[in-house]
């Protein structure tokens, strides 16, 4: 025994005890004035004090998460992962690095890490919501469904959940359960905007314009002063003049809604209305030769020299308008003579029919990855059907399809595209722009609809009161495009003969 050297082995370890106490005190100094900084949005500050607290505890998860969300995402995504390699039940790194991976799309390693969230904090509603999610993108919505009735009871806010509900119904198709879940939210929260939304499109999808335009109109809650219900026809359906006004459509969606709602400039002219459509610059020159029209500017460019301004899709409700009588006389758009003139002469070389082809539409929609084909389906139909002229109407293509002549590199705005629409027999098309540019300009389209379907398409029918030249081809199993493929290839084959 050696006293002495016990002694001050004793103060050596008080000492490190001690240097490690100062050292954690520092350290939670340091994050809590990180994250203050953070609160305060002065986010450089921030990224300096979590950065201060890595070079002492370079593990810390607290700090990596934090840093994450101030970081670029290859960054972020390493800063996440170390977290939760060191805390593998950290549920705020676990569910940021899932978000993180759901942008990127990979949803099913997004999947794997909400499980283990799921495990760690069962009850936690913010879990289950982004699991949820993180099924719908492989639209596993069964799944979503069934995750959400089995954990709804850690939701605080029921509405909230029923109305996530009502989203997994109506991915499903099932409208009617869709629209229940959509009205239990609202009996528990009558200013649920999210769910009057969904409870809107449920009621357009079924034909109930009437009301379902009254709470499609939830999407402008709070940003137009008052309703737009009736501005143009009253109650009795009689229409209301607007001489010396001037009305402003503005685009408020995607391209293809623009081309669909753009019709109703025709029946406001007729009641003496100054016409401004405000669009996406794409459609600038196609909407500028409609006569009804006075002016046409870019998103962005309008001034405010005009009297009421209305997002496009509250005309269906301003103009009270049912499945019966909305304007559907087609064309309502029409191309440059001279440039259509210039595709018809080059399409001599080609012996019709001629179609026109679209599989795919914008990637970033959230519904793209349910109303875009596979290339190699589309190659199929056309081997299937030599004595068709297949043309492409699909931009930015990144694959090249035997048999099918592509021009699509001169189409710089929808005009262009438009220009070669008119000289075409028919459209074939995904719901995307392209099929409302060929209905809006009268020509033969057949849409190749998913099986959720938007709810402008209606249920249980093959024509619509929008485009009378448009028929429907409906998926009978979610994510099945084969078959609806083989229809299409019979029905054209028929054609031909």
């Amino acid at each position: 025994m050696n006293p002495q050297a016990d002694l001050h082995r004793s103060a050596e370890i008080e000492r490190d005890r001690f240097a490690e106490v100062v050292g954690r005190y520092e350290v939670n100094i340091k994050f809590s004035e990180a994250v203050s900084h953070h609160q305060a949005g002065r986010f450089n500050d921030a990224r300096e004090g979590y950065l201060a607290v890595l070079t002492v505890d370079a593990h810390n998860p607290a700090a990596l998460n934090n840093l994450a969300l101030l970081s670029p995402p290859d960054a972020a995504e390493r800063h996440l992962r170390q977290a939760v390699a060191v805390e593998s039940r950290y549920v705020d790194a676990l569910l940021n690095l899932a978000y993180l991976l759901l942008a990127k799309g990979l949803a099913g390693e997004a999947q794997s890490f909400l499980l283990q969230a799921l495990h760690a904090a069962s009850d936690d509603c913010r879990v289950v919501t982004g699991l949820a999610q993180a099924y719908e993108s492989p639209q596993e919505f069964e799944s979503a469904m069934q995750l959400l009735e089995d954990k709804g009871g850690g939701f605080s806010k029921k509405d909230d959940l029923y109305c996530r509900l009502a989203k997994c119904c109506e991915d499903l198709n099932k409208t009617d359960d869709a629209l229940a879940y959509a009205e239990k939210a609202l009996q528990l929260n009558p200013e649920h905007t999210e769910a009057h939304i969904y409870k809107g499109r449920q009621l357009l999808k079924k034909g109930d314009y009437v009301r379902g335009a009254e709470e499609i109109a939830w999407i402008w809650h709070g940003r137009i002063p008052e309703s737009q219900i009736g501005l143009f026809v009253d109650a009795s359906g009689q229409p209301i003049r607007q001489d010396g006004r001037t009305v402003v459509l503005s685009a408020d969606s995607g391209l293809g809604d623009t081309l669909q709602f753009v019709r109703y400039a025709k029946p406001l002219k007729a009641l003496g209305a100054r016409i401004v459509v405000e669009c996406q610059p794409e459609l600038v020159r196609l909407i500028g030769r409609m006569s009804e029209v006075d002016r046409v500017c870019p998103i962005g460019n309008l001034d405010n020299n005009f009297d009421i301004r209305l997002p496009l899709h509250n005309l269906i409700g301003s103009f009270r308008s049912t499945p019966d009588n909305i304007p559907g006389a087609v064309p309502y758009l029409t191309s440059d003579p001279d440039e259509a003139r210039e595709f018809l002469e080059r399409l001599q070389a080609f012996p019709g029919p001629r179609v026109g082809l679209c599989w795919s539409g914008n990637p970033g929609h959230p519904q793209d990855a349910k109303r875009s084909i596979f290339p190699a389906l589309i190659a199929k139909l056309i081997e299937q059907l030599p004595a068709v002229s297949f043309l492409s109407l699909q931009k930015q293509a990144s694959d090249k399809l035997e048999r099918l002549v592509d021009w699509s590199a001169e189409f710089t705005d929808l005009a262009r595209t438009a220009a070669l629409v008119e000289n075409l027999d028919l459209v074939i098309s995904v719901d995307t722009c392209v099929a409302h540019l060929a209905g809006a300009l009268g020509r033969p389209v057949w849409l190749l609809n998913r099986f959720d379907s938007c709810w402008r398409w209606m249920e249980d029918r093959n024509d619509s009161p929008w485009y009378p030249t448009l028929t429907l081809f409906r998926q009978r199993q979610a994510g099945q495009w084969e078959e609806v493929i083989g229809r299409v290839s019979a029905e054209l084959s028929k054609l031909v003969q």
